[in-house]
């Protein structure tokens, strides 16, 4: 279910996750660009599917949050040459970026998704992948020079949140996380008492 699939139409699909996410990255700069009108209705789409899990709230600003892991397989040093070679770069060059790019075999993407009611009683819809504010609705920030179509991206989101949710029906997503996610990407706190339990020197 969409953690152990590696093809080279998944390994593709990295590659064209990774570019979007830069791409939509406004680098340096608050907020995100303004969506199409398809691109707005499939992000309204994507937490309607969203919903089905259970979000966090904080109880005072009625803010509903979402968060969730999904992998996707890195592709091959031949498969990012073939996407992104051209005349000027070698081959040589392009392998060092591949590796820096893709150190290991599999890509996590951390989901984040906010939603609420603001003042003026218009919705807001924020979306970050791996901390990088990609997708939005109703932010004072947006960048209206220019709108984009992100509904490829947003479509692959459904898929995948919709991957989730039959995982955590199926009870198989606490399981898969647990066991499969690099302990690079894990963070939380440990009190100090257990942290001199475990390390009394």
């Amino acid at each position: 279910m969409g953690f152990l699939e590696n093809t080279k139409e998944h390994r593709q699909e990295t590659i064209d996750l990774d570019y979007q996410i830069d791409i939509l990255t406004r680098h340096g700069s608050f907020g995100t660009y303004v969506l199409n009108e398809y691109s707005a209705d499939l992000l309204k789409e994507l937490f309607t599917v969203l919903n089905e899990l259970k979000p966090y709230t904080d109880g005072i600003t009625k803010e509903k949050l979402y968060s969730f892991w999904f992998s996707s397989p890195a592709p091959t040093a031949e498969e990012y040459f073939e996407a992104w070679h051209d005349e000027d770069t070698t081959r040589e060059d392009m392998e060092e970026e591949w590796k820096d790019l893709y150190p290991h075999d599999t890509c996590w993407y951390k989901l984040d998704a906010a939603t609420h009611t603001q003042r003026d009683g218009e919705k807001f819809y924020g979306v970050f992948l791996n901390n990088n504010y990609i997708l939005s609705i109703g932010d004072s920030n947006e960048d209206e020079n220019e709108t984009v179509d992100a509904g490829m991206l947003i479509q692959y989101l459904i898929r995948k949140t919709k991957e989730v949710i039959e995982m955590v029906r199926e009870g198989t997503y606490n399981e898969t996380i647990e066991s499969t996610l690099p302990y690079r990407y894990r963070s939380g706190i440990i009190d100090r008492k257990t942290y001199y339990s475990l390390f009394p020197s």
